[in-house]
């Protein structure tokens, strides 16, 4: 596919450009994505261990409270 008053090897670099610049968008997506989905398990497991430590301080006491 070439553009009025481009050459076809004009078109074929174009084309290059084109899907080398698709395939970086497409790479810094996905890193993207990952760098989210690392920050989300960082996030839940510190949720966790705030939680878990909690739920244990909850149990604690109401071991004390029931002694």
């Amino acid at each position: 596919m070439s553009v009025d008053g481009e050459s076809p090897q004009q078109a074929e670099v174009s084309k290059e450009m084109v899907e080398k610049g698709a395939t970086q968008v497409n790479e810094d997506v996905i890193s993207r994505i990952e760098n989210e989905q690392r920050t989300g398990v960082l996030v839940f497991r510190e949720l966790a261990k705030v939680y878990g430590t909690q739920r244990g301080e909850s149990a604690r006491v109401a071991l004390m409270a029931n002694k």
